[in-house]
């Protein structure tokens, strides 16, 4: 099967998953963005064994793509399969709406929804209209799924995925003992205290500055590492020093492999942001740490892999006090984090790149099937 993927810029996991569907089928990953002013440039992938990358011409304002280059490959180009990554770009949307004007099905993938925002009845008929009648949906979770719905979508034309970045050789096969993690936490150069961590970018949607507050009551006896980097560093470093705190650490972008031992080093994930389409953090470190997460009502997955009191906690983005209780909550209580760690284990043994490409391949090819008969 010959499948075209249209995409912003070349993500790691969205990489990832075409690189799985390239496995199998003859598959063209077009992107419009070599830059990305929010990330880091070595975050981006240049090239793959698996999938043909192609490089489309666009003129990038404020980091945004403005082209009709996805219009010109699809009649340029013969394809099986249309996908397009996400339906928030410019050059996106007018390819959805020229498959529509053609009467040609196509397929879209969406990673989360902004729980921020709340579409007007004009934004809302203009995606009615983008999306058409012959869009079919790859959404990240059946909340991502019945959000899609508000948009006249109907329910055969979608499915819901276990949405990831992580191969299923990436997560651990064992919730790590004490010892390991004490271990680990040596090895990295980090004291040897339960240890708290937030990773992502450093930008005000993610609230570290909020998680900073909170933990400054249990500074003294437990540690609090922040991993990333960004324009709201500084800031940061103020509180830091304001709050007199010293065991509190930031600690610049690092690779993968190496950000794996971090979440094994330690025992709590949060993820406090008042905007967080998913969250792909919580996977990483529920799959490379086995750790419980607290997240913000905000974030996507907190509704798929942390299910309030489950994997961990979920609370109220605005409300800093109860960030600061659910914290306390955990760090007060080993035996509810390895509990905690067991099931934020189990869950997202579900959730994996090989699981995410199967379900896609299996409906797209229900649905092409369909077509031909």
């Amino acid at each position: 099967m010959k499948i075209v993927i249209f995409s912003d810029n070349v993500a790691p996991y969205r990489m990832a998953w075409a690189e799985e569907l390239g496995k199998k089928h003859n598959v063209t990953f077009a992107y419009v963005k070599e830059k990305d002013s929010e990330r880091n440039s070595s975050w981006l992938v240049k090239s793959s064994a698996f999938v043909n990358m192609v490089k489309l011409p666009a003129k990038v304002i404020h980091n945004r793509a403005i082209s009709l280059s996805v219009i010109k490959y699809i009649c340029t180009h013969k394809s099986d399969v249309v996908i397009f990554d996400g339906y928030g770009t410019v050059p996106n949307m007018l390819g959805m709406l020229y498959l529509n004007i053609k009467h040609r099905e196509f397929f879209v993938n969406v990673d989360g929804v902004n729980l921020d925002t709340v579409d007007g009845r004009l934004k809302r008929l203009i995606k009615n209209v983008i999306f058409g009648k012959y869009s079919y949906f790859l959404c990240s979770s059946e909340y991502t799924r019945q959000r899609i719905h508000l948009y006249g979508i109907a329910d055969y034309r979608s499915i819901a995925h276990n949405f990831s970045s992580l191969h299923e050789d990436d997560i651990i096969d064992h919730v790590p003992s004490k010892r390991e993690r004490t271990e680990m936490r040596l090895a990295l150069g980090l004291e040897n205290r339960t240890t708290v961590i937030a990773v992502g970018r450093f930008l005000k949607l993610k609230q570290f500055d909020m998680l900073i507050k909170a933990f400054v009551p249990y500074d003294k006896e437990h540690q609090l590492v922040i991993v990333g980097e960004g324009d709201e560093k500084k800031t940061y470093e103020e509180l830091i020093e304001k709050n007199h705190l010293e065991h509190t650490k930031i600690i610049s972008f690092i690779n993968f492999d190496k950000l794996k031992k971090y979440y094994i080093a330690a025992d709590i994930l949060v993820l406090p942001s008042y905007s967080e389409v998913w969250g792909l953090v919580v996977n990483e470190a529920m799959g490379c740490g086995a750790i419980p997460a607290i997240v913000s009502n905000r974030c996507v997955a907190g509704y798929s892999l942390v299910k309030n009191g489950e994997a961990g906690f979920q609370f109220d983005y605005r409300n800093m006090m109860q960030l600061r209780e659910k914290i306390g909550c955990l760090l007060g209580n080993e035996c509810l984090r390895n509990k905690m760690s067991k099931k934020a284990l189990d869950n997202i043994r579900n959730f994996t790149i090989e699981k995410m490409a199967k379900t896609h391949m299996e409906w797209i090819g229900q649905m092409v099937d369909d077509k031909h008969e």
